[in-house]
């Protein structure tokens, strides 16, 4: 089980590795129990750690750079996974349960 750092560590390298990304499709492992993601518009990736899980922000816009507050006109979709999930941010690896696509 991995330590509350490294779990903040993780969310850091995600953000670091999407800011500034638009991605367009996620594509979830056949093989894998969990339900399907349908997310149907382009969308930016955030991360956060949130205890012993790892909460992705799945939003329409960059709501990083935004000032407003998340209204109406964008949408954002969260994504809490406990740790031992796999994720691969671009291509296809057999082995991950979820892939994102820019």
């Amino acid at each position: 089980m991995p330590e509350l750092a490294e779990l903040k560590l993780t969310a850091e390298y995600i953000n670091q590795m999407c800011w500034g990304k638009t991605f367009i499709g996620i594509e979830k492992n056949p093989v894998h129990k969990c339900e399907s993601i349908q997310v149907d518009y382009e969308f930016n990736i955030s991360a956060a750690s949130k205890g012993k899980e790892l909460q992705l922000s799945i939003s329409t816009v960059d709501d990083r750079l935004s000032t407003e507050e998340p209204g109406d006109h964008i949408q954002i979709t969260y994504l809490m996974m406990t740790m031992g999930i796999a994720v691969t941010l671009n291509g296809c690896n057999p082995e991950k349960h979820i892939n994102m696509h820019t």
